[in-house]
């Protein structure tokens, strides 16, 4: 009974196994790599002219919140130097 019981165990341990993920054959990632090549040499062109299209605008909203940024930063230090003379 108890040689049943580790065949049976051993035949649950060895069932429960995942299978190897499928890799792969060179002539697939060949065939693969040359069309996103091919996909991304069509879309270069379209996506560098968005980008060129929003740079100004984006750069633009970057500085003008780093200027806000940097302006309460001085008016804080501003305040904290009034503070330090009021309690002189």
């Amino acid at each position: 009974m108890r040689f049943l019981f580790y065949i049976f165990i051993t035949i649950l341990c060895l069932s429960c196994t995942e299978e190897a993920p499928q890799t792969l054959l060179v002539q697939d990632r060949n065939l693969i790599d040359s069309l996103y090549l091919k996909k991304v040499g069509e879309l270069k062109p379209e996506i560098d002219s968005l980008c060129e299209l929003n740079f100004d605008k984006r750069v633009a909203g970057l500085v003008d919140s780093i200027l806000i940024e940097r302006q309460s930063e001085i008016e804080e230090q501003v305040r904290r130097l009034q503070e330090i003379k009021r309690n002189n």
